[in-house]
């Protein structure tokens, strides 16, 4: 039971664990676009795991993680681009044996030269070093640092002169007997060496090494040594010899055949002998602390040929100082070629290339990338660069110290980078089935060390498993524009005005949206804008395709104005005025129609007709009130017609001159014989003003009426007003200078009268008053003597200004004087003089006094007084019923006294009148206290003639003492009170403390013993604890001991403030606003408020200054300041003005904070002054009697006035305009007094200040005649566009008139339908046509019934029906790159769902554009479309495809429906155009190269160069492989890389690589010579096991046991613990969890292994 909890629990712990290791981006944004992610992926025995796992920021935003978690060292195998290796090569005498059936060193040699090839391959730009030593007994430097990349040639040669025993120069310089070889020399000297073919693997080495150290190869980090032998080293080099040499180093014998110690000392050696130093720095070590790699290919050294050195084989010797060890065996090319093949394939090795996948875009901002092109990133070294061209993503992971740390056994390398999904690309396609792989095929190439750490030379590829993500695409926002024609030209569009546009819509980006439905502009946008007089014109585009960038995503529709056609008819009359003053102007007739047309004028709009005043050279004035107004203010549909009149006059009448003249009169003041002033007048000499005879262009005629202008500035700026005028021929009506001039001179007489400028001086009489009193009396009983002479009543005094002049005289009347004073009656004195002969300027000489006297009454009569002083003893008894002490009194005779007043012995009163206050005086006594309650009242207000006696009664002071003893005590209570703000209003208020602090005195001090009765104060102590107070309580004062012994306690209470304020300040801001009336368009209006002054001076509270001490939580009240004073009439000088306080500012204020301020706001309307205006209707009737012939022989006028005393008043503001109604009753409306007649009808005037008064005069005839009768016919006709009349109507009826008339008719242009110039008249006698008056008038009516006149009117028709034409201009584009070109342009267009780039709508309903129903139609045609506008516009250019209908033509347009604005479907046109253009980005041409490897050895390439597009992906897939090279079949193995991306510069090569096996042993690494050159990156590739030993000369079959396939573990799809945090990060508790989670199971684990020890224990 116990080991099953257990086994729950830990599930339990585990699940928590689990859950706590979660990373906490499992909690970020939500990951609803990615289908798939990616996976980790383990390889070769857990060596590499890789995944690549993406994790969703946000809206098409995604994070890539990258991890590679090996357990090599792989920064240990980085190399840069240059390299340099030195070939150290054995040309010992055994190099001279054969090999399958070849000497080795030939072997050799060729070997070297391929890995010369191998070794600059794939070099790029990059340097790539060669030095070749050669060794045998000695050591020669063959060939000095050589660049082979692109001179591999000069290397090869020097390897052909690597030979056994080679020749070779030298000097010695050794001073001594030595031995070289077998030789011996004594001292220096020059000598041939012929190498004797030993081997000095020293000397070779110790070249090496210094060559190394030279600057030709001092700046290239990747440098090697390549170590070539057969044998065991038998020569070295003497500790005493030459060793700093890069040329030749000689060698000394050591062991022959075999190995010696000296042989190898130097290059590694572990032997124990005596006085052995084992070399710390052998030379081995100095190459490889220089930074180089030692590479050591043992050749032929199988069995018996491994040799042995340092006590072992020479293999282990070789593999204990190399860096690699490379058993080649008898295959030389195999080992050489697995060299180079580490060499070149470490700088492949651990590359990470990230091809970015269809619509993924790499932010290029991530930090520690190297963005650029391939031309930029062309020598980079950056560990992560991101190549714009192939969107490619390269990491060298050997290179990267940055993003990698350890993780116990494994070296973890990460690096996250974001990307966006391009949903806005146009060939997105958000349906598409399983998404879009964020990544091209991903691949890792690595290599690998042996069990042994050897580096293995296979460069082994991987692909990662590539997350897979979807999106939508995006919606952007489009709208429709509707444009009206306002004032640009028809067709113009570019400057139609935008009225509208709708709401924003949004559509899918690269959609194309559309207002067409079923192929029509729908009804409601075609007639948007009907009631406005627009009609639809077409949509340009009609349809458009959405971009990113809404402003561009337009629809716009035009609209049109409707048009009609005005007429404008003029007609000129010349009148001749005779020399009698009669003119012929009610009998000539005008001239004309001279007609004008207008066409398309705008329906809705005003139109003003243009007056045309000259005709023939002559100059004709316009007459307006007889013609039409010249503005229609709205057109309608209909044809309009203006008739407009026009008037010359001829004069024939005799000349006349006037003379216009004024005269000034001037009055001036004098006196009269009464001593005033009147005025006098005195004309002036007349001044000329006007004389015709002085005006070259006077044309003034006899009976010309002439109107002096009578305000003359130049008179009035001199202070005359006008009087009066005068003229030759009398002045006409009621007119103020207007005359009837006669033939010959006139002249009009002006006159203008001035006040007098000498007015007399005015002059002030003050008329003073002056009065005598002497009188006594009694006053409120006390005895007062009043006496005063000539004392002045200054506030009686008059002054006097008004009608007075100096000089005059004046006279003060009785009304002047003033006898009452101080409420007595004076009498004015006699002497009084009351006249002035002759005023003065100066007012101290006009003074008038005028002296009164008083006359007054007796002095009072006298009276006496009594006063009785009685005294009286005290005795002290205490009253206990009434608890109050008690005086008894006895009276004492002895002291009582009597005294009479008045009394000279007792002042102060000598004498008493009656009525007189009197107060009795005391008589004290020592002793005795007078005691006024029980006195007699000591005074008497007013003494009577006779009085009643006054008491005055006194008491004893110190009376006798006898009651018993009592005592009481006091106690004191002491409280703070603070003081605070005044919530309620200014200033402070306390805030009683409710907490007192009571405390008992000492008892000798507030005890207090007396008797009974006695009173008691007690003792105040009004400090306590150091601080003042102040006593409140009003049990301070003076107590009564009522009881005997011990009368209770005094509680005294004190109080002391302190504040608890805060100060504050406040200030306030009156902002005066002033708006200002004027007249605009003869209407009173307001203009907008401005502010015009502002004030910060403010009271409070009805007047008071804001307090100094203003106190947070006070309460006060702003005072409005609605006086201010301003400039308003803008003549510098300020007035006071009274605004209105405006809203509710909450003039109560709160003080709430130490600093505030308040705003108001007043307001001031300058309104103008309003006058009244008068109108009154004035009728006259005229009675004629004419003859049979129309003259008139008698004409009586009566004039009546219906309403002359009934003015209509109504008040207006000065300026504005007053439109009065004439009342023509059955009058005819003739004239007003002021003002005038409107194209209204109306009597229009200007309100002025003075007199507005309007007299409307209207007039009637009446006649006494034979009756007669006139048949009227009126016949309407019209006329249409090709000239064909039809009657419409005739209208005959028969009036009753009177014979020897005329007869007028009017004319009836029925509302104005029919024109003026299309009337024509027939009459049954001789008539006039009077076209101003509308009329035609029969010249004499005779008798009877046959008198007739016929008009017949004409109005031109256009029986034209109007209809519709719609237009649409398709405008297509064809890519001729993409498209099949086997299709016609027609077919092409016509494919489903191709829609056009561009749509243009033109609905075309003018008859002026050829429609109407009936009419053939053919459309424009327009190939050209401008995109953009502005400096942005582009033409592009069509070619025509085809039309519906063909030709654009439509034989004859059809009606549109009834009701409906819809365009018939006949009358659509489409026009079809199309452009070509090409995507085409030309070809570029890629390399794909072919390589050839046998058992790791390069066996050759070949090339072949293809063509493709740019920015086209090339997959290895797609490349025929070549399996076939020089006779010999190979297997393809990889491809790098295995797809890129072409880019239209920099180099473009794929290599695919073959294999094969060599069928020997050889000194291949490899038991597969064909691996799975794409193995599945899901499982893991087990590496094989390198032989250490010796390998057979022949394959031995398959393995013996089959190789256990790994199994695939699938790997739950979350993020990465090590993905970054994106959401919130607020998980501590879960890891904290987690740990818990593991220590409970570590505890569970080592519980259960005690269980077990203490099971197997027992």
């Amino acid at each position: 039971m116990a080991k099953k909890s257990k086994r729950v629990l830990s599930v339990l712990l585990t699940l928590v664990m689990i859950l706590g290791l979660l990373p906490t981006s499992v909690f970020a944004y939500e990951q609803d676009q990615v289908v798939s992610n990616g996976q980790e992926v383990t390889e070769a025995d857990g060596r590499v795991v890789h995944s690549k796992i993406i994790n969703q920021t946000g809206e098409n935003k995604f994070e890539i993680t990258l991890t590679v978690k090996t357990k090599e060292e792989i920064q240990e195998q980085a190399v840069s681009q240059d390299a340099a290796v030195v070939l150290v090569l054995d040309v010992s005498n055994s190099m001279d044996d054969e090999v399958k059936g070849s000497q080795k060193i030939t072997q050799a040699k060729a070997a070297a030269k391929d890995f010369v090839d191998s070794f600059v391959k794939d070099a790029g730009e990059g340097s790539r070093m060669v030095s070749i030593v050669e060794f045998g007994a000695n050591a020669k430097t063959v060939s000095d640092w050589t660049e082979a990349n692109g001179n591999a040639g000069a290397v090869k040669d020097s390897i052909d002169e690597v030979e056994i025993k080679f020749d070779y120069t030298v000097r010695c310089n050794k001073n001594y007997f030595h031995r070289h070889g077998r030789d011996w020399y004594r001292g220096a000297h020059d000598m041939t060496v012929k190498d004797d073919g030993g081997t000095n693997i020293e000397g070779g080495l110790r070249l090496a090494n210094n060559l190394l150290k030279s600057s030709a190869v001092a700046d290239i980090e990747n440098t090697y040594v390549v170590l070539l032998t057969d044998g065991v080293p038998t020569y070295h080099v003497s500790d005493g010899d030459e060793t700093s040499s890069t040329t030749f180093m000689a060698g000394t014998y050591g062991g022959g055949d075999e190995a010696y110690h000296e042989d190898y000392h130097d290059i590694y050696c572990t032997e124990q002998m005596w006085h052995h130093v084992q070399h710390g720095d052998n030379i081995p070590k100095q190459i490889k602390d220089q930074g180089a790699k030692l590479y050591t290919v043992a050749y032929d050294m199988t069995g018996s040929k491994n040799g042995n050195v340092n006590n072992t084989s020479a293999k282990t010797w070789l593999t204990n100082f190399s860096t690699q060890m490379i058993a080649a065996d008898e295959d030389i090319f195999a080992g050489l070629g697995q060299v180079a093949e580490i060499i070149t394939n470490q700088a492949k090795a651990w590359i990470l290339k990230d091809p970015m996948g269809e619509f993924i875009d790499f932010d290029e901002t991530t930090p520690g990338v190297r963005v650029g092109t391939t031309e930029e990133l062309e020598g980079s070294d950056a560990v992560l660069q991101y190549n714009k061209d192939t969107k490619t993503l390269t990491w060298d992971l050997k290179s990267d110290a940055v993003n990698r740390e350890k993780k116990g056994d494994y070296w973890v390398y990460t690096f996250t980078y974001a990307i966006t999904l391009d949903t806005a690309n146009k060939d997105f396609d958000e349906n598409k089935e399983g998404g879009y792989p964020t990544n091209g095929t991903t691949t890792l190439t690595y290599m690998l060390s042996d069990e042994n750490g050897v580096l293995q030379p296979d460069l082994k590829t991987t692909k990662l498993v590539v997350p897979v993500v979807e999106g939508e695409v995006p919606e952007y926002e489009y709208h429709v524009e509707y444009y009206l024609q306002g004032e640009a030209e028809k067709g113009d569009h570019k400057n139609y005005e935008l009225e509208d546009s709708s709401t924003p819509v949004k559509a899918k980006l690269h959609s194309t949206q559309t207002i067409f439905v079923d192929g029509q502009i729908p009804e409601n946008i075609k007639n948007k804008y009907n009631n406005e007089f627009y009609h639809c014109a077409g949509a340009d585009p009609a349809s458009v395709t959405i971009t990113n960038d809404p402003a561009k995503n337009v629809i716009k529709v035009y609209y049109d104005h409707d048009t009609v056609d005005v007429t404008v008819n003029h007609f000129y009359k010349t009148i001749t005025i005779f020399e009698n003053g009669t003119s012929n102007e009610d009998t000539v007739d005008y001239d004309g129609p001279h007609t004008k047309t207008y066409e398309d004028c705008n329906v809705g709009e005003e139109f003003t007709a243009e007056k045309m005043e000259y005709l023939d050279g002559e100059k004709f004035t316009f007459e307006e009130k007889k013609s039409d107004s010249l503005t229609i203010d709205e057109l309608g549909y209909t044809n309009d017609s203006i008739d407009l009149y026009y008037v010359r006059t001829v004069d024939q009448r005799n000349k006349a001159n006037i003379l216009e003249r004024y005269v000034l009169v001037d009055k001036t003041w004098e006196l009269n014989e009464q001593g005033k002033y009147e005025l006098v007048s005195t004309p002036s000499d007349p001044y000329e003003v006007y004389d015709s005879k002085d005006d070259p262009n006077a044309n003034w005629r006899e009976f010309d009426p002439y109107t002096a202008e009578v305000n003359k500035p130049d008179v009035i700026a001199k202070g005359y007003k006008f009087d009066h005028a005068e003229a030759t021929n009398g002045i006409v009506g009621d007119s103020q200078a207007k005359t009837m001039l006669a033939k010959g001179d006139n002249t009009l007489t002006l006159y203008y009268e001035k006040d007098a400028l000498d007015t007399p001086d005015p002059a002030t009489v003050t008329i003073c008053h002056f009065y005598t009193m002497d009188r006594t009396y009694i006053e409120n009983g006390e005895v007062k003597h009043e006496q005063y002479t000539e004392e002045e009543n200054t506030n009686a005094a008059v002054t006097v200004t008004e009608g007075i002049y100096v000089g005059e005289s004046f006279t003060a009347g009785a009304e002047f004087l003033k006898t009452e004073y101080k409420g007595f009656h004076f009498t004015p004195d006699a002497s009084n003089d009351y006249t002035l002969e002759k005023l003065s300027s100066d007012p101290a000489e006009n003074v008038i006094n005028i002296y009164y006297t008083y006359k007054g009454s007796a002095t009072p009569d006298e009276t006496t007084i009594t006063v009785i002083h009685e005294y009286y003893d005290a005795t002290k008894v205490y009253n206990e019923e009434t608890d109050e002490i008690e005086i008894d009194y006895e009276p004492n005779d002895e002291l009582t006294e009597k005294i009479s007043y008045p009394n000279a012995a007792h002042p102060p009163y000598n004498v008493l009148y009656v009525g007189q206050k009197f107060e009795a005086p005391l008589n004290p006594v020592d002793g005795y206290k007078f005691n006024e309650a029980k006195s007699d009242e000591r005074v008497v207000n007013a003494l009577a003639a006779t009085n009643d006696p006054i008491t005055l009664r006194y008491y004893e002071t110190d009376p006798d003492e006898g009651r018993d003893e009592a005592s009481i005590e006091v106690r004191h209570t002491y409280k703070t009170n603070w003081t605070v703000a005044n919530p309620s209003g200014l200033g402070t208020t306390v805030r009683p403390d409710t907490d007192a602090l009571r405390v008992e005195r000492d008892p000798d001090l507030d005890n207090y013993s007396g008797h009974q009765g006695d009173p008691f104060t007690p003792t105040l102590n009004p400090t306590y604890d150091g601080k003042d107070y102040k006593l409140t309580s009003d049990n301070a004062g003076e107590v009564k001991l009522t009881a005997q012994g011990p009368n209770g306690t005094i509680e005294l209470v004190y109080e002391r403030s302190d504040s608890d304020l805060t100060s504050a300040t406040y200030t306030v801001t009156h902002h005066y606003n002033l708006r200002t009336m004027s007249v605009v368009n003869g209407t009173a209006q307001w203009s907008d408020w401005q502010e015009v002054g502002t004030s910060d001076n403010f009271t409070i509270n009805g007047g008071q200054q804001l307090p100094k001490e203003l106190y947070v939580g006070n309460t006060f009240t702003v005072d409005k300041a609605e006086t201010f004073a301003y400039d308003l009439n803008g003549d510098g000088v300020a007035e006071n003005l009274t605004f209105t306080m405006g809203g509710n500012p909450g003039l109560t204020v709160k003080v709430d904070s130490e600093t505030g301020h308040l705003d108001i706001y007043y307001y001031y309307s300058d309104e103008l002054p309003q006058a009244p205006v008068r109108v009154r209707h004035e009728y006259t009737e005229h009675k004629f009697l004419y003859s049979p012939s129309g003259v008139e022989i008698e004409d009586t006028n009566v004039t009546y006035n219906p309403s002359s005393s009934n003015w209509i008043i109504t008040w207006h503001y000065v300026g504005e305009t007053v439109q009065v109604d004439p009342l023509p009753l059955d009058y005819t409306y003739s004239g007003t007094s002021n003002g005038t007649l409107n194209a209204d009808g109306k009597v229009e005037i200007t309100v002025a200040s003075g007199n507005n008064d309007v007299i409307l005069s209207y007039s009637k005839d009446t006649d006494r005649r034979d009756s007669a009768s006139v048949t009227v016919t009126h016949i309407y006709k019209t006329r249409d566009y090709d000239g064909s009349t039809t009657e419409v109507s005739r209208n005959s009826y028969t009036i009753s008139y009177f014979a020897g008339m005329p007869f007028t008719v009017s004319y009836n242009t029925m509302g104005g339908i029919y024109p003026k110039s299309g009337i024509s008249v027939t009459a049954s006698g001789e008539y006039t046509e009077t076209v101003m008056q509308d009329a035609v008038t029969l010249s004499n009516v005779v008798s009877g019934d046959g008198n007739s006149i016929t008009i017949t009117y004409i109005r031109d028709v256009d029986t034209r029906q109007t209809t519709k034409v719609q237009v649409t201009y398709n405008y297509y584009a064809r890519d001729t790159y993409t498209d099949d070109d086997t299709m016609s342009d027609a077919d092409y267009i016509a494919q489903e769902g191709m829609k056009p780039e561009y749509t243009v709508v033109e609905i075309l309903d003018s008859k002026s554009q050829g429609v109407w129903v009936g009419h053939e139609y053919t459309a424009a045609d327009k190939p050209e479309y401008t995109v953009g506008e502005g400096d942005e516009a582009v033409t592009l250019t069509y070619g025509f495809v085809n039309s519906t209908p063909e030709g654009r033509k439509i034989d004859s347009l059809e009606a549109m429906e009834a009701g409906s604005t819809a365009v018939p479907e006949k009358n659509q046109i489409v026009v079809n155009y199309l452009r070509k253009y090409s995507t085409d980005p030309g070809t570029v041409t890629y390399t794909v190269v072919h390589e050839y490897y046998s058992s790791g050895r390069f066996m050759g390439s070949t090339q072949s160069t293809e063509t493709g597009k740019p920015g086209s992906t090339v997959s290895a897939d797609d490349i025929g492989k070549i399996t076939s090279f020089e006779g010999r079949n190979y297997s393809y193995l990889s491809a790098d890389p295995e797809t890129m991306v072409l880019a239209a510069d920099g180099e473009n090569v794929m290599t695919l690589r073959y294999t094969r096996s060599s069928g020997g042993g050889g000194g291949s690494t490899d038991p597969d010579p064909d691996p799975d050159p794409d193995p599945d990156p899901g499982t893991e590739i087990e590496e094989p096991d390198v032989p250490t030993t010796d390998l057979p000369d022949e394959p031995t079959g398959e393995p013996t046991e089959p190789v256990e396939e790994p199994t695939e573990i699938e790997e739950p799809e979350v993020p990465m613990a090590e993905a970054p945090e994106t959401g919130d990060s607020n998980f501590a508790y879960l890891h904290l969890l987690s740990l818990a989670s593991a220590l409970g199971l570590v505890a569970l684990f080592i519980s259960d292994k005690r269980s077990k020890k203490h099971r197997d224990e027992a």
